[in-house]
């Protein structure tokens, strides 16, 4: 069993790029970068929502709007109607606000 294992060890050293020569090929793929920081965080979001409309937080998606990172978010009134604000995610400002 350690032989084989030495064995199989041995094969897969002399497989590698490093064993070649030290020449290797590489492809280089993009890979998207990943998502900055929001500069406001959620939860103050949601707390000057509320400040200003009475009800519940449904649920927030992130995205774009009008080229800038955002947050829209889903808020249902105490009434019941549900209004979606687009708020800007780094300065905090609400965009749009629709529905409700």
């Amino acid at each position: 069993m350690k032989r084989f294992a030495v064995l199989a060890f041995l094969a897969l050293a002399a497989a590698t790029p490093a064993a070649a020569g030290g020449v290797e090929l590489t492809t280089h793929v993009a890979r998207p970068a990943r998502a900055q920081p929001c500069g406001v965080p959620l939860a103050q979001v949601l707390a000057m929502i509320a400040r200003t409309t009475p009800g519940t937080h449904l649920d927030t998606d992130r995205g774009d709007f009008g080229g800038r990172p955002a947050y829209f978010v889903r808020w249902k009134t105490s009434d019941g109607r549900v209004i979606i604000f687009v708020v800007d995610a780094d300065s905090g400002q609400i965009l749009s606000r629709q529905g409700g």
